[in-house]
């Protein structure tokens, strides 16, 4: 008897110590960062683009910093909006220990663990707060969003971007379109899929503006090196800007313009409310505004290339047609 007991007791302590085993690389193993001697792992991130280079801070040393709380108004993907209650730090707390603050910058791009990135434009880092968040609704972020939830107030939550695993902060002003060509007239009648590098005659890595038709904004960076990016002409999304290389998340449907540099490519498809209907140039101007110099040339290089100003582009018509966009 006294033999069994003791068998019995060896088999719990060994299914114990396997059991005690596997639950500590569970917990090494879900959270971002590296492993400490004691087997828990460092949450941490990057700001890149500082003066004195690249840093790296702990989520740690970010709560210990004074913190703010509050309900942060946020419009989803869906236009709905949600008042989200949340507990963080300020980066512009974060960034005057470095000497410098979002004013000195132009944009921010973020980028999550899972490969998302967005960047966050002058116009909203001007205006609102970016908050590196650790607490939402009253409690710790889920595991799914750790290390750290970003949270900018009265934007699209598409900027809410969560596993924040580096803050990237651009230099440098923006430069005025003044160049507006027609995409329709430009690539081969019933294409599908236009390749961006190709169409743009990009060999280096380079950053574009795509503004679609109900107005959403957004700067990316593309990596032509290793990654390859398409405008879709075909579906209920087209025309739409995608890529095999980035998650879906970061895709835009219904591209309408997409600038680079000092030129703009405009999608009549995009805007377009029928068939039939010709889409009026005041569209596209207001698409454009805060980007268009004042002296602005359409369709340059081209046998209808012509000066026109923005109340000109207003008063324009573009009609989509089998052979192409026709302007009057």
């Amino acid at each position: 008897m006294l033999r069994r007991r003791l068998l019995v007791f060896i088999s719990l302590a060994l299914l114990l110590l396997v059991s005690g085993c596997s639950g500590e690389e569970q917990a090494t193993g879900d959270s971002p960062g590296e492993a400490t001697p004691s087997g828990e792992a460092v949450e941490k991130i990057i700001i890149s683009g500082l003066p004195g280079g690249a840093v790296e801070i702990t989520v740690e040393e970010i709560k210990a910093m004074p913190a703010e709380s509050g309900e942060a108004f946020g419009i989803t993907s869906s236009n709905e909006e949600e008042m989200i209650p949340f507990k963080g730090v300020d980066l512009n707390e974060i960034l005057k220990l470095h000497g410098t603050s979002l004013a000195d910058y132009s944009s921010v791009r973020l980028v999550a663990a899972d490969g998302y990135s967005v960047e966050v434009p002058e116009d909203i880092i001007r205006t609102s707060p970016v908050y590196l968040a650790y607490e939402l609704f009253g409690g710790p972020l889920r595991e799914e969003a750790r290390p750290l939830r970003v949270v900018i107030p009265g934007v699209r939550t598409l900027y809410w971007i969560k596993m924040l695993q580096e803050i990237q902060l651009i230099s440098g002003a923006g430069v005025a379109v003044n160049s507006l060509y027609i995409f329709e007239n430009l690539v081969e009648a019933g294409a599908e899929d236009v390749d961006l590098a190709a169409f743009l005659g990009l060999n280096e890595e380079s950053r574009v503006t795509l503004i679609a038709a109900d107005g959403l904004v957004k700067h990316e960076t593309l990596e032509v090196a290793d990654k390859s990016y398409y405008i879709n002409r075909s579906g209920e999304n087209a025309p739409e800007f995608y890529s095999p290389d980035i998650p879906e998340t970061m895709y835009v449907k219904k591209v309408a313009v997409l600038i680079r540099g000092e030129s703009a490519y405009l999608f009549a498809g995009a805007v377009k409310e029928d068939e039939e209907s010709a889409v009026p140039g005041q569209r596209f101007l207001d698409l454009l505004a805060e980007y268009l110099a004042t002296e602005l040339v359409l369709n340059p290089g081209q046998s209808d290339e012509q000066a026109i100003t923005a109340e000109e582009l207003a008063a324009m018509s573009f009609s989509l047609t089998a052979d192409g966009v026709v302007v009057e």
